[in-house]
């Protein structure tokens, strides 16, 4: 991410909260740094939060559907970044 502390703060403790769990407090941390994140960083923060909605609908709610429209979005976002990621790391070299 290219934004401030704050933000990289929020994306280390949303992950934190996501790696135990618990879905819907990552969500929470994540869509309130979106909401307040540079045009370049929002699209890949709104991923993190489809994906923890997503997850929380699945396992705490029993939900299908939006669970698995959320988790599809989030994912087909988030292999974008990845591709772009692994070309950046492929032209530098």
């Amino acid at each position: 991410m290219s934004e401030a502390p704050d933000a990289e703060r929020a994306l280390a403790r949303g992950v934190r909260l996501f790696n135990l769990g618990r879905y819907l407090a990552a969500h929470e941390i994540w869509e309130a740094a979106w909401r307040d994140a540079a045009d370049e960083d929002r699209r890949f923060l709104e991923a993190l939060v489809q994906l923890a909605a997503g997850l929380h609908l699945r396992t705490r709610r029993a939900g299908t559907r939006g669970a698995e429209h959320l988790l599809s979005q989030a994912l087909a976002t988030l292999e974008d970044f990845g591709r772009r990621a692994r070309a950046r790391r492929r032209d530098a070299s």
